[in-house]
C-alpha cells in the first residue's frame, strides 16, 4: 500500500492516479457511443455481440452475447428475473467482491433486500445527512475556498463520496486514507483476480473489526444497522455484510463521483439551467434525474439467459450473456424528445439509471441525496462558482462507464 498522506481535499492522490489508469480501460478517449447507439437502435433494439463496442457477432468458441438498446426490450430483460437472470454477475465481479444481493434471483434475492432495503431508505437519509453528510461538506468546502481555483474532480467530487460512505460505515477516522486507497484498489483491479482478492480481504478485515464492537454495541451508523437488521427471524452473517459493503463501493461511491460530476459540467455549461438550481430546490432534484439519464456512470448490466427465448424480435440461446446497455435506453427518442441534451425542464419520466424492478439500486437514495447536498454545499461555499476560462470546457468520456476527467473551475475569493 501506498504512503497514505491525505490532501486537504480527503483523498488519497495515489488512489487517483490508480483510478486514472482504470478511466482508459473503460473507454475514456473513445468517440461518445450516443451516434452508434441510435444508428445500431434504427436498425434493431437488440443486436447480437458487442457491436457499440466494435465487437459484432458472437464466436462459435465462446458463449454469445447479446446488447439490448431500446428503452422498451431493456425494461422487459430487467424484468424478467425468470428469463434474464442476475447470476451473469458471477463471473463479473462475483469471485472478488463475494456473493452479494446483486447477483440473486427471487426468491432468494427478496428475502436478503428486506433485510438491506430499510437501513439504505429514505428515511435513513435525512439522519445521515445531518450527522455525516453536511458536516464533511463544511469541512471540505472550507479547506478548498481559500484557493480560488480547483480541479473538481480530482479535488473534491472524487474524494467526497468514498470519505461519507466510510464515515457511514461507522469506520474510524484514522482508517480513512487506508480504506479510500483500498476500496480504488478493489475497484479498478477486480479483473486482477489476485489482486482484487487481496483487497477484497483487507477490506473485510477493516468491516470486520467494527463489526465485532457493533454487535455488541450498536451505534448509529450502517455497520451497526447491518449488524442487527433482521428479517423473519433471520440476521445478516458476518460475510454477508463484507460482501454487500463491498458491492456499495462501485454501486454508490463510484457512481456518485461520476454522476455529480456530469451534472456539474452540465450545469456550469449552461448558465440558464444552472440559475435555475441555484433559485429552487425542486430544479436541483430535476437535474440530478437528468443528469443520471442524460450521463449514466454505468452504461450496461449484464444478465444470463436460463432458457432460449425472444428479445426486441432476436431468437437469444440459453446461456447467453445478455448486456442491457442503459445507456441507450435511457436515450431513446421513443421515449424521451431530443435525448441527448441535458434538459433539467423535460417531463419526468422514469429512467434506468439505477436499474428497474426489483434490482433497483439500493445505494439510490443515498447517492441522490449526497449529490444534492455537494452541489448544494459547492453554490453556496463557492461564491460565483463557474468553469474557469483557461481551460477548454469539460468533456465527459467514457465507453463502460461515463463521466468527465476534470472540471476546472474558478469562484470568487
Amino acid at each position: 500500500m501506498p504512503d497514505t498522506a491525505v490532501t486537504p481535499s480527503g483523498y488519497d492522490d495515489a488512489a487517483w492516479r490508480l483510478f486514472e489508469t482504470f478511466n482508459t480501460l473503460v473507454g475514456f478517449g473513445q468517440p461518445a457511443p450516443y451516434v452508434t447507439y441510435h444508428d445500431l437502435r434504427s436498425e434493431s433494439p437488440v443486436h447480437a455481440g458487442l457491436p457499440h463496442l466494435g465487437m459484432p457477432g458472437n464466436s462459435a468458441d465462446t458463449p454469445p452475447v447479446f446488447s439490448v438498446y431500446s428503452y422498451d426490450a431493456a425494461v422487459q430483460a430487467l424484468l424478467d428475473t425468470g428469463t434474464f437472470s442476475s447470476a451473469a454477475y458471477h463471473d463479473m465481479i462475483g469471485k472478488v467482491m463475494g456473493r452479494s444481493v446483486i447477483e440473486m434471483d427471487p426468491p432468494e434475492h427478496r428475502e436478503y433486500r428486506a433485510l438491506l432495503q430499510q437501513p439504505l431508505g429514505p428515511k435513513t437519509m435525512a439522519g445521515w445527512k445531518s450527522r455525516f453528510v453536511s458536516p464533511l461538506l463544511s469541512e471540505m468546502t472550507a479547506d478548498l475556498r481559500p484557493e480560488g481555483r480547483a480541479d473538481l474532480v480530482s479535488g473534491f467530487l472524487f474524494a467526497f463520496p468514498m470519505r461519507t460512505f466510510a464515515a457511514i460505515l461507522g469506520l474510524p477516522a484514522a482508517q480513512y486514507p487506508a480504506f479510500h486507497y483500498t476500496a480504488i484498489e478493489l475497484v479498478t483491479l477486480s479483473y486482477d483476480l489476485d489482486r482484487g482478492r487481496a483487497s477484497a480481504a483487507t477490506l473485510a478485515e477493516m468491516f470486520g473489526s467494527v463489526l465485532a464492537e457493533r454487535r455488541a454495541e450498536p451505534l448509529d451508523d450502517l455497520i451497526s444497522v447491518l449488524a442487527h437488521a433482521e428479517h423473519g427471524g433471520q440476521r445478516l452473517a458476518d460475510e454477508e455484510i463484507h460482501s454487500f459493503l463491498r458491492l456499495l463501493l462501485p454501486a454508490g461511491a463510484e457512481t456518485t463521483y461520476r454522476s455529480s460530476s456530469s451534472l456539474l459540467a452540465a450545469l456550469l455549461s449552461d448558465p440558464d439551467q444552472l440559475a435555475a438550481v441555484r433559485d429552487d430546490p425542486a430544479a436541483l432534484t430535476a437535474a440530478v434525474n437528468e443528469a443520471a439519464r442524460w450521463e449514466t456512470p454505468l452504461q450496461f448490466v449484464p444478465r444470463l439467459v436460463t432458457h432460449d427465448t425472444e428479445l426486441g424480435g432476436v431468437r437469444i440461446p440459453a446461456g447467453a450473456t445478455v448486456m442491457v446497455v442503459l445507456g441507450a435506453a435511457n436515450h431513446d427518442p421513443a421515449r424521451w424528445e431530443d435525448p441527448d441534451r441535458f434538459d433539467l425542464r423535460r417531463p419526468y419520466r422514469s429512467a434506468l439509471a439505477f436499474g428497474h424492478g426489483v434490482h433497483m439500486c439500493l445505494g439510490m437514495h443515498l447517492s441522490k441525496m449526497e449529490t444534492e447536498e455537494l452541489v448544494r454545499a459547492l453554490l453556496t461555499s463557492l461564491p460565483g462558482l463557474r468553469l474557469d476560462p483557461d481551460h477548454p470546457r469539460p468533456e465527459i468520456e467514457g465507453t463502460l462507464m461515463r463521466s468527465p476527467a476534470s472540471l476546472k473551475v474558478v469562484w470568487d475569493v
